[in-house]
């Protein structure tokens, strides 16, 4: 029987997940530095449109945070909240983000993921963050530091002009 120390520890090890998308097993993987290299052009377009928000985005990454060890769904909940509200702030950028994270990170061609149903893409959304979830967490905290940084410029911002 497994633990879920036992499932992290797998990943760190191997950094590698095979999981189900219909019928088809995918394989996730870690991203590597040259594609996220890759996806710097989206990263920069996206960075700006969540510093420019930096308030909405505050509260959605936030939520993104809230912990899994609760017994209902309320975490799940408020963490695809989360989701939709960074959506709504970076527009298509964001999917073409998206597009671009599952190819990197999965054995998927670009074909394969257009036609990933709805509910298969978050699953699989999910467990490739469980695999990067070091890569993800770090740009987490480098965008909140960002945040904060323009947060606090802007509120001084204010404070001069009252």
């Amino acid at each position: 029987m497994s633990t879920e120390m036992d499932k992290e520890l797998d990943l760190i090890l191997n950094s590698e997940k095979e999981v189900k998308v219909g019928n088809k097993k995918i394989i996730v993987h870690k991203i590597s530095m040259l594609d996220s290299i890759k996806l710097a052009s989206h990263f920069s377009v996206i960075a700006t449109a969540l510093v420019s928000n930096s308030e909405a985005t505050a509260r959605a990454l936030t939520m993104l945070q809230v912990s899994d060890e609760q017994e209902d769904d309320s975490g799940s909940n408020l963490r695809l909240l989360g989701i939709a509200q960074l959506f709504a702030i970076v527009g298509n950028e964001g999917a073409d983000l998206l597009e671009d994270i599952i190819e990197k990170c999965t054995n998927l061609s670009p074909e394969e993921v257009e036609t990933i149903p709805a509910e298969d893409g978050i699953d699989l959304l999910f467990d490739i963050y469980d695999v990067n979830k070091s890569f993800f967490t770090k740009l987490s905290q480098k965008l909140g530091e960002r945040l904060a940084t323009q947060t606090t410029k802007k509120d001084k911002k204010k404070t001069k002009k009252a």
